[in-house]
């Protein structure tokens, strides 16, 4: 079963239990898979989705960062019950742990371990985590490391 087929079938779940939250997030999602579907040209793989999907993600966390900022509890809280249905169908993210691993790893393609060698470090180190982690993480994580 893909991704997208998932989604529906929950979707159908949600419409019957009448849970309003699940049904309005999930209808957003296909909707956004079938948006990009169109500005791309092609049917989405379970890859492409699962970026759709991480780029859903991140909005909602901004979304919750600011309407806690203007103090919007209520809409903050609906932001963060969408963010669990979305974060249900991502991989889980690296611990710092492994991230540090792939750091090592990295390191040990021949890059010296310095701040100046920060961006030549971070596209290999990127390429390797394969979007499994937020980037700002690993980007101090790195720093962390390098300093």
């Amino acid at each position: 079963m893909t991704i997208l087929e998932n989604i529906k079938d929950n979707l159908k779940a949600a419409m019957k239990s009448g849970d309003s939250v699940s049904r309005d997030t999930y209808r957003m999602l296909i909707s956004e898979v079938n948006n990009t579907k169109i500005n791309i040209g092609h049917e989405l793989s379970d890859e492409e989705i699962l970026k759709v999907f991480k780029k859903e993600s991140r909005k909602r966390k901004e979304a919750i960062i600011e309407f806690d900022k203007a103090g919007r509890v209520e809409l903050a809280n609906k932001e963060k019950d969408e963010l669990k249905i979305i974060n249900s169908f991502l991989p889980k993210e690296l611990t710092d742990e492994v991230i540090k691993q792939h750091i090592l790893e990295v390191l040990d393609e021949g890059f010296e371990k310095n701040m100046s060698e920060f961006g030549k470090i971070m596209k290999p180190l990127m390429n390797k985590i394969d979007g499994n982690a937020d980037g700002n993480r690993v980007s101090s994580l790195l720093k962390d490391f390098l300093s």
